[in-house]
């Protein structure tokens, strides 16, 4: 988004539990902990029904017994309930806005007739851009504050509507494709490659674009060598089952723990935390460049 907060959009590459919500989530905290100590970070969840993984791991809008409580993304988009209920919530230096409570059925429903409603997916695309805008600058019907940082991070789930993804596409300085491990899921993530591919032509500009391959195990398989749209690189994630425990079981972020020596023992986390940590790199350089 030039001249705005540097946009890092997170998308998953076709099927549901690739892990895209949860290396956001620990992108996000970590980008919190290296920026100074008066600036947040902004934290966008696309995600809805049991894909909002991202607000459930944060802590916001959704109560210990996993119930959503708040209003939020697709209640503004869709312009239910009033624009003017739509807050961000604040977990340290994250200020989050959850996807609301809308039932899927809503959404699904609702992000269609959008199109019906303006005529042709290109003036949904507009409308959604224009929002989403207004939405990470801050605007007065969301409060003095709105989100008004630096730095946005939007988690994107898989199969998400396609105007919405091209919408978010077009808006975003950096886009990161997360894929599981396996030949078997190269396809999904080639998918998604032209779909940012196309969004990249119809700006006319370089979107730097980034396979992050999840849940890797320790068996020589490279899907490099099955990418067949651009890219601008490609970075692993072994599967630890020291985040998968403190993930799942303890709800928490496991990137909190990069320097316990407990956790360290294990190499595969290691690696992990290598890998957020080389991401995160990746958005600061973007925001150095743009803010110095």
């Amino acid at each position: 988004m030039e001249n705005g907060p540097v946009v890092a959009l997170f998308m998953g590459s076709g099927k549901g539990g690739v892990g895209s919500s949860t290396i956001t989530a620990n992108v996000a905290w970590l980008i919190g902990q290296r920026m100074p100590p008066s600036e947040n970070v902004g934290v966008i969840d696309a995600g809805y029904g049991v894909n909002a993984t991202l607000s459930k791991l944060l802590g916001v809008g959704f109560t210990d017994t996993g119930h959503c409580v708040s209003t939020g993304f697709y209640d503004y988009l869709l312009d239910r309930r009033g624009s003017t209920q739509v807050q961000a919530k604040a977990n340290g230096k994250l200020l989050v806005i959850g996807p609301g409570c809308l039932s899927i059925d809503d959404i699904n429903w609702g992000l269609p007739e959008l199109v019906s409603l303006l005529g042709n997916p290109n003036a949904v695309i507009r409308y959604i851009q224009e929002r989403v805008v207004r939405l990470v600058t801050g605007f007065q019907e969301l409060g003095k504050q709105g989100l008004r940082v630096r730095i946005v991070l939007i988690d994107l789930p898989s199969g998400a509507f396609r105007p919405l993804a091209w919408s978010l596409i077009e808006l975003s300085d950096v886009v990161f494709i997360v894929g599981e491990w396996g030949t078997v899921h190269v396809h999904e993530i080639n998918d998604a490659l032209s779909l940012v591919e196309g969004a990249r032509r119809e700006v006319d500009r370089s979107i730097p674009t980034f396979v992050v391959v999840n849940k890797v195990l320790p068996i020589n398989t490279d899907v490099r060598r099955l990418l067949t749209r651009p890219y601008d690189g490609v970075m692993s994630l072994f599967y630890s089952m020291v985040v998968h425990a403190v993930t799942s079981e303890r709800r928490d972020l496991a990137i909190r723990y990069l320097n316990d020596p407990q956790t360290r023992k294990d190499d595969f986390y290691k690696d992990w935390g290598r890998g957020i940590v080389k991401i995160s790199d990746i958005i600061l350089e973007i925001a150095k460049a743009r803010w110095g």
